[in-house]
């Protein structure tokens, strides 16, 4: 049986694919970057960065089962506007 842990990675996974075939042929090709923080968007929207991925903790987002941290989904998604903000991204979010 799969953990939750590997079922989100494909969920994600296929997610992206998903978006890229989804992609109408005329749209510009996007440059992205893995881990991205605030701190950096500066130099990447400077080095032509037009999407980038944050980094989640499945530890942090639900430290007890059933119960999520909302300060720091909070955080995440400051983090998701300042990067969208600084880079022109879009801050794309899969919600429930």
């Amino acid at each position: 049986m799969l953990s939750l842990r590997t079922v989100l990675h494909l969920i994600l996974t296929l997610g992206f694919a998903v978006s890229i075939l989804r992609a109408a042929p005329d749209e510009p090709t996007r440059i992205g970057v893995l881990q991205a923080t605030p701190a950096q968007a500066p130099s990447l929207a400077d080095a032509g960065v037009t999407l980038t991925v944050l980094s989640v903790s499945w530890d942090r987002f639900e430290p007890t089962a059933g119960a999520p941290d909302k300060t720091y989904i909070r955080q995440l998604r400051a983090d998701a506007q300042a990067l969208a903000q600084e880079t022109g991204a879009d801050a794309d979010e899969t919600r429930d």
